[in-house]
């Protein structure tokens, strides 16, 4: 395998998982704790997580990574 198949697998991988948090998100914030488990554990490690770094910080990520999805598409 060349260099760019496996760039092009991490980051549909990178995209997969991130979009399984987001959803796993939502669904804790629109079911509370009916949500289940999974759910609500995953929902709370993010949230412990973004609660952690500075604002600026997480604006910034956001920007890069908003750019570099922006170039690769």
């Amino acid at each position: 395998m060349n260099i760019e198949k496996i760039t092009a697998y991490l980051w549909r991988l990178i995209e997969l998982i991130t979009q399984v948090i987001i959803v796993f998100v939502l669904a804790a914030l629109l079911l509370g704790e009916n949500a289940g488990s999974a759910v609500n554990h995953v929902y709370y490690n993010v949230r412990i997580f973004l609660m952690s770094l500075p604002p600026s910080s997480i604006a910034v990520a956001l920007l890069i990574a908003v750019f570099f999805w922006w170039k690769r598409k």
